[in-house]
């Protein structure tokens, strides 16, 4: 697994779902306020889901050390 490089950090694809995850957030908070207190809100709420989500996963990955190479490694497995 190591040679064919599955092991390494995918950096680049950490910092596109970050900005993916930041304008998606944006936008939501900007739909929220532009539609004021309507029923699309309702569907903005289910967006809102759902990149909360990506959020904790981006969380979880960062908590394991899957995100950037500096820090301290961890010396025990972490269970989830």
């Amino acid at each position: 697994m190591r040679e064919e490089g599955l092991l390494r950090r995918g950096t680049f694809f950490y910092l596109a779902l970050g900005t993916v995850l930041a304008l998606a957030l944006g936008g939501a908070v900007t739909g929220f306020v532009l539609f004021g207190a309507s029923w699309y809100q309702l569907l903005i709420a289910a967006g809102l889901g759902i990149v909360f989500t990506q959020i904790a996963f981006l969380a979880h990955e960062a908590s394991h050390r899957q995100v950037l190479a500096s820090g301290p490694r961890t010396t025990a497995s972490v269970g989830c």
